[in-house]
């Protein structure tokens, strides 16, 4: 997709300089430091300081505990604004900066796209970007969130096992929305269901009467609806007012809007990476660490950003601190780490198992409707 987990909220500025933000408070600026890149995004608009914030909670754990054979750990961070342009010069900063060891970022598929061909040979790079042009793009390019293509067929699978044989499906026209549609729509279509209508929707739109008028003709199960917190957040007050029946289904960037409204999202579903009622330990401990110290609950920003930090960390520990031995401990088969979304483990880049699943709201509360790994394969 175009987008990554925050992708639904592009922050569209002028190009600014990339700016070094610092390290984490108390770790050691002696030479023999272990340097990890961070790309953020512009503010917390975007979701940059909560993906800084799952970024330090990992490694201020691994500080605390001794670092990383004897050896603690920093980050230099640098801002790329989303823009492929940006992140370019990001990544050639990183790459010619001889400390680093590994990165964490890109946020933006369109970023993380325009920078692999320099991360290639170099560096390995761990996103939370999930286009499908990703995959393969090269052997030092990771990412611990499934891909749009892949999540397009575990919803097929989803919507189809729940019954909703006819769905009427809304999308933004871009690279996320096209690439989600493109591989949901023949998977569902081969488990007997029926695309009613296929309609593409403008950036924060706002008027959906037009849409509605014609479900009253077609009668969808379904209302699949791929888009960011803006346009969710019209879409629902235009259902509400129109009394839709068929059932709301939300694009995976729904979750920010829901919560900030949860009456007119009472049983509207979505996927998600992380649910804050996820009882894995793994998911408890990191909740409990995180509100201590910041006071809040992550969200599937912080909780990814946090997985993909523990996932570089434990590569250091088993392939040593070298960039080679990074990308070689994260490129090797098996178990890497139990993250806070669950198993880590990656084959040829991608992300080996289902990442969260099916989120509802119950009741003004969110649960865990159900997981992907319980509906990948038939």
């Amino acid at each position: 997709m175009s987008r990554s987990v925050w992708r639904w909220s592009t922050v569209r500025v002028g190009f600014a300089t990339c700016l070094v933000l610092g390290t984490l408070a108390g770790c050691s600026h002696k030479s023999d430091a272990i340097w990890i890149g961070v790309v953020a995004m512009l503010n917390d608009v975007d979701g940059s300081e909560r993906n800084l914030r799952g970024v330090r909670v990992a490694v201020d754990e691994a500080n605390a505990a001794g670092g990383i054979q004897g050896r603690q750990v920093e980050i230099r961070i640098l801002r790329d604004s989303g823009l492929g342009e940006t992140a370019v010069r990001v990544a050639q900063a990183f790459v010619t900066d001889n400390r680093i060891v590994a990165v964490l970022g890109h946020e933006f598929s369109s970023a993380m796209l325009a920078a692999a061909p320099l991360y290639d040979g170099n560096l390995a790079a761990v996103s939370t970007a999930s286009s499908p042009l990703l995959t393969g793009i090269s052997p030092w390019v990771f990412r611990v969130v499934t891909s749009d293509s892949v999540l397009g067929t575990d919803e097929a699978r989803l919507f189809a096992a729940r019954g909703w044989r006819r769905i009427a499906i809304l999308y933004v026209n871009d690279v996320y929305g096209r690439g989600l549609v493109g591989s949901f729509i023949p998977a569902f279509r081969a488990r007997g269901g029926e695309v009613v209508s296929r309609n593409p929707i403008p950036d924060n739109a706002s008027d959906f009467q037009v849409y509605f008028r014609a479900f009253d003709n077609s009668l969808p199960d379904a209302v699949f609806v791929i888009c960011g917190p803006s346009e969710a957040a019209s879409f629902l007050r235009a259902a509400a007012k129109h009394h839709l029946r068929a059932q709301v289904i939300g694009g995976d960037g729904w979750g920010e809007s829901l919560e900030k409204n949860p009456a007119a999202a009472e049983g509207v579903v979505w996927p998600a990476s992380y649910a804050a009622s996820d009882t894995q330990p793994a998911a408890v401990e990191f909740r409990r660490v995180y509100f201590a110290r910041y006071n809040e609950q992550p969200d599937a920003v912080s909780a990814l950003a946090h997985d993909a930090a523990q996932s570089v960390l434990e590569a250091i520990r088993r392939g040593g601190a070298t960039r080679a031995g990074v990308r070689s401990a994260l490129a090797a088969p098996g178990l890497l780490v139990t993250g806070t979304t669950g198993p880590i483990a990656f084959q040829h880049g991608e992300r080996v198992g289902g990442v969260g699943g099916l989120m509802r709201m119950v009741h003004g509360r969110l649960t865990m409707d159900q997981r992907w790994d319980e509906v990948r394969r038939p």
